[in-house]
């Protein structure tokens, strides 16, 4: 590795900080802030109920109709329509409120 040009990962409570090393007689250790956002996913109930239906109908354990089947991720989607739909309500709100 070519001397001056070196990079570390520190890693500290879970989150990544780079730090780069120049030589001392270039301004010793500049530290460059970062910032990393922080993003939870997880797997909701009707996502795993939905996937345990495709599995039990596609071994042939169930006969229901397809419908039925995706009825889980079909309401998880409507659900997200839904408050992609409020909150578009509540901005347009308070647009018309701050306008006035």
């Amino acid at each position: 590795m070519k001397k001056g040009f070196e990079r570390s990962i520190i890693i500290t409570e879970g989150r990544e900080k780079k730090r780069s090393s120049l030589p001392e007689n270039q301004g010793g250790n500049k530290m460059k802030k970062e910032y990393n956002i922080a993003t939870k996913s997880g797997t909701s109930i009707l996502t795993v109920l939905g996937i345990v239906f495709v599995v039990l109908k596609l071994i042939g354990v169930i006969s229901w109709s397809w419908l039925i089947v995706c009825l889980p991720f079909i309401i998880e989607i409507g659900l997200v329509i839904l408050v992609l739909l409020i909150c578009v309500i509540a901005l347009g709100i308070a647009y018309i409120i701050t306008k006035n």
